[in-house]
């Protein structure tokens, strides 16, 4: 695995906060909280769930891909939205809420609508927040399901 930034992930620990600033500005205290080594090193643990997926790639790091000059943005929030919510040690309510198959809930009259394919979908999946998983799902193989 060979890399040019923050070694051994996508970005460094300032460029996760500038992005987090412009991106997610309710987010980024949370992560100004952690310290150095723990901001590092959830991002290397979020750049390694990202590589563990079926991305065809080069040798070395999957992104940037072989059209790409750069990684992609979306691929950059996703490392850091995820790393944020490996620190904390949360999951996202929408996605605990999607591993049930819950699509929609009525308090009103007391009712829940449930979907399967949601379920087998979601129910496997390794990541912590669910805008990050949806952010990476586009460059997964289909034929692939994540663990």
């Amino acid at each position: 695995m060979i890399l040019e930034k923050g070694i051994n992930s996508y970005l460094t620990a300032d460029e996760a906060i500038e992005l987090l600033e412009l991106e997610k500005p309710e987010e980024v205290e949370s992560f100004k909280k952690l310290n150095g080594k723990k901001q590092e090193y959830s991002l290397i643990k979020a750049t390694s769930k990202i590589e563990s997926l079926n991305i065809k790639g080069e040798e070395g790091l999957k992104f940037p891909l072989p059209y790409q000059k750069i990684v992609p943005f979306e691929v950059e929030l996703c490392c850091v939205l995820e790393a944020l919510y490996i620190a904390t040690g949360k999951i996202t309510e929408e996605l605990e809420v999607f591993k049930k198959g819950i699509v929609s809930e009525s308090n009103k009259t007391a009712s829940v609508t449930y979907n399967t394919t949601l379920i087998n979908k979601y129910k496997d999946i390794v990541f912590n927040n669910l805008e990050a998983y949806k952010l990476i799902e586009r460059y997964v193989s289909n034929s692939y399901q994540i663990r």
